[in-house]
């Protein structure tokens, strides 16, 4: 009989993508019946094996400093001045205060639900005392000690003071391993669902090479780990939702996201192909195989998303493949006309918008000399302005 496990790595305030991919996994019914987690994967392991998103989405929506400190108005904690902020506190006093992780643990931690789901659990922490990792499962977690192993699962060492249970003291489970597979096939997993948020941290070497497992990592940029803005979360559990159904097949992209059946009736590739071929006719014809090559090495995805990225379309959206169009085409129209600093050889015009529609604009002029030097240079951005083109004409 198969076993789902979730695997929730650890990762600071970048815990929030972990509940995006729950909502995926909500909405495509995927059921799980084992849950292990490092840091703050331990303390989302908790909702997760509660089956309380409701709580968990309330938990990172309204994410704040508040989360760490409990004077955060007071210290006037800014997410560009964060980082000297907990320097500060390391020099000051060896380390940050736990007492408001405890309360979030507090606050999402539900005695009732935990123990009375159907749902495994397992969590990794360091012991510091005895210099090795344990790794602790439900069974093993009583009702007065596990609040307090997820926090010291959580105790990033030096940003946190260390935790002490029963006189040993515990760091983060992230020294050891920061993606506990091994753990959850320990448990019974035949199947693994990992959420690696890339985050610094040990990651072991899975043990069983045949284990089924389907990783979900960001392809975007996400919140950093001790980062704690409410807008940025919120915009990393739309990359995290994102992701887990680009994953499953149910929408399609790296960087953005588009909605499959329309991307589909998309009719665009072979009047892309034309107007390349249209193009290598600037070329004599013992150059012409070599110019396709480097014209056709990335497909017309890579194409529109290196153009959305260069035209700054934002990329935690859900996009029709017509209306990203509109987008482009709207931002390419509200371009000034400058042509300052538009020298074709500076490597600073990569992804720059504006020197995108220079080469539009030489493409619309048949500068033949000009768009073969262009494609020399930055064959990319050409592609994209001939994308651009296609979706004109």
């Amino acid at each position: 009989m198969e076993k789902i496990g979730i695997v929730l790595s650890g990762g600071g305030a970048k815990g929030a993508y972990q509940i995006g991919v729950w909502k995926a996994l909500n909405r495509l019914n995927i059921k799980y019946d084992i849950v292990t987690g490092t840091s703050v994967g331990a303390l989302n392991g908790l909702l997760f094996v509660q089956k309380d998103y409701k709580k968990a989405y309330k938990i990172w929506k309204n994410i704040g400093y508040n989360f760490l400190f409990d004077d955060a108005e007071k210290l006037n904690i800014k997410t560009e001045t964060v980082y000297k902020t907990y320097i500060s506190e390391f020099f000051k006093h060896g380390g940050m205060e736990v007492k408001q992780l405890e309360k979030q643990i507090e606050i999402a931690y539900d005695e009732k639900k935990f123990y009375s789901s159907n749902v495994d659990y397992g969590i990794v922490v360091y012991n510091l005392t005895k210099l090795k990792p344990e790794m602790l499962t439900k069974s093993q977690l009583t009702r007065e000690n596990i609040k307090d192993y997820v926090l010291a699962s959580a105790c990033a060492f030096p940003t946190f003071k260390l935790k002490n249970i029963e006189g040993m003291n515990y760091i983060d489970g992230g020294y050891y391993d920061n993606m506990p597979i091994n753990l959850c096939e320990q448990l019974g997993a035949t199947k693994v669902i990992a959420v690696d948020m890339k985050a610094i941290g040990i990651k072991r070497k899975t043990k069983n090479k045949d284990l089924n497992i389907i990783t979900i990592t960001p392809h975007n940029k996400i919140i950093s780990t001790f980062v704690f803005d409410k807008d940025l979360s919120l915009q990393t559990m739309k990359f995290g939702y994102n992701d887990t159904m680009k994953v499953f097949g149910k929408y399609i992209g790296h960087v953005f996201t588009f909605k499959k059946k329309s991307f589909e009736k998309f009719e665009l590739n072979s009047n892309f192909k034309y107007n390349i071929n249209m193009i290598l006719q600037y070329y004599p014809k013992n150059k012409q195989q070599l110019i396709y090559k480097l014209l056709s090495k990335p497909d017309l995805l890579d194409i529109i998303e290196y153009t959305g990225i260069s035209f700054d379309l934002q990329q935690e959206k859900i996009y029709n493949i017509k209306k990203f169009n509109k987008k482009l085409l709207n931002k390419l129209k509200n371009l000034d006309n400058s042509k300052e600093n538009l020298g074709i050889i500076d490597k600073k015009l990569i992804k720059n918008k504006q020197y995108i529609k220079f080469i539009l604009e030489l493409i619309y002029n048949n500068d033949k000399d000009k768009i073969k030097e262009v494609i020399d240079r930055h064959p990319k951005e050409f592609l994209c302005a001939l994308y651009l083109y296609t979706i004109i004409n």
